[in-house]
């Protein structure tokens, strides 16, 4: 029996096994993914969605209030940790990218201008990538046998080639 779990996604299960266990759960969930095989994350404004209560922005970009600022960070800490620890016992993780994961939240850091009643109090914020705190960077490289083998095998296509042109 494997067990599945759909984190933040828009997928809708067509096919499922009846062996199968398959959860639809969101990002902030309290649900670990250690218990699962396989777990599909969908990077996308579903994350977002779930922190982003008001009509704020800025830049452009949705600004987490005050209140899920914490939580949100905490939430992808929690999630990156969970992930490493997949990945290191051997199970699978798959990421599906939306369209749209760039989001500022509240640093809870205020600078304040003047002083008296023209005082200005200022909020910081800051951009925050879901896809840059979730995803885990891997390095790959190609094995330096293949680099060797590669003239070789040319040169056996190249003269196969040759014998199977067609008379001109």
């Amino acid at each position: 029996m494997k067990s599945i779990a759909l984190v933040s996604t828009n997928f809708n299960v067509i096919y499922k096994d009846p062996d199968d266990k398959i959860d639809t759960i969101s990002f902030s969930d309290k649900a670990s993914l250690l218990d699962y095989d396989i777990v599909v994350i969908g990077i996308n404004k579903n994350i977002i969605d779930e922190y982003y209560t008001g009509y704020d922005k800025y830049a452009g970009y949705k600004l987490i209030g005050e209140t899920y600022s914490a939580k949100i960070i905490a939430d992808i800490q929690r999630r990156k940790d969970e992930i490493k620890s997949l990945l290191s016992v051997g199970k699978n993780v798959y990421f599906v990218l939306g369209d749209e994961f760039t989001c500022y939240y509240h640093t809870y850091e205020k600078r304040v201008s003047g002083t008296g009643r023209n005082a200005q109090v200022t909020n910081i914020v800051k951009e925050l990538n879901i896809a840059d705190y979730v995803l885990i960077r891997i390095s790959c490289r190609s094995p330096p046998a293949l680099s060797m083998q590669r003239p070789m095998i040319w040169r056996i296509l190249k003269s196969r080639w040759r014998k199977t042109r067609w008379p001109q």
